[in-house]
């Protein structure tokens, strides 16, 4: 019986070792799969809170905008023109601001 355990035990161990090498820190926001749009970085100069509930006034977002670089501006606008990551609960009318 003993015999038994033993391989029992070796076989869950290596099948927990994939589960157990998953684990860390959530990567950084994947562009391919979600936008800069649901990017809290890139976000938070645009909202006074840090839950992104409150947005700045016109004038702050657009400062905050020009504030950032080509690439990332340039990013924002293809998400905001992209249907699939242009989704009104993620950018607050921002879209329509920063234009």
């Amino acid at each position: 019986m003993r015999l038994k355990v033993l391989p029992i035990a070796v076989l869950a161990a290596t099948l927990a070792g994939g589960a157990f090498a998953q684990s860390g820190p959530a990567p950084a926001v994947d562009p391919t799969t979600t936008g800069s749009l649901e990017d809290p970085t890139l976000m938070r100069p645009f909202f006074t809170d840090d839950t992104l509930t409150t947005m700045r006034s016109d004038e702050e977002i657009r400062a905050a905008f020009n504030d950032m670089s080509p690439t990332a501006q340039e990013r924002l606008i293809q998400d905001c023109d992209n249907p699939a990551k242009h989704r009104e609960q993620y950018h607050y009318g921002l879209c329509e601001k920063i234009r």
